[in-house]
């Protein structure tokens, strides 16, 4: 995995007392490309603060083009941003 740190639009399920759960996103890469990747599966999710604000990170793994591949998306809670970290 390469860290890349693009900001995403994301889709996800906000439950009270819960972190938030990522379900699809859309991300455009460096070549101009726009995909839309279905978060099928979370391995691991754990909480940081970054200047006093929580930051959730996710591992996630889906089928891109035909692969299995892991990624890692975080929430920035300061301003309800998504990021792809990591690709």
């Amino acid at each position: 995995m390469h860290v890349i740190a693009d900001q995403v639009d994301m889709i996800a399920t906000f439950m009270r007392h819960e972190r938030p759960h990522p379900v699809r996103f859309r991300w455009e890469d460096r070549y101009g490309n726009v995909r839309v990747i279905r978060v099928e599966h979370i391995a691991e999710t754990t909480e940081e603060k970054v200047g006093g604000f929580a930051v959730f990170k996710y591992l996630c793994q889906s089928m891109i083009e035909g692969r299995e591949r892991t990624y890692e998306l975080r929430f920035m809670s300061k301003n309800a941003q998504w990021i792809l970290y990591k690709y």
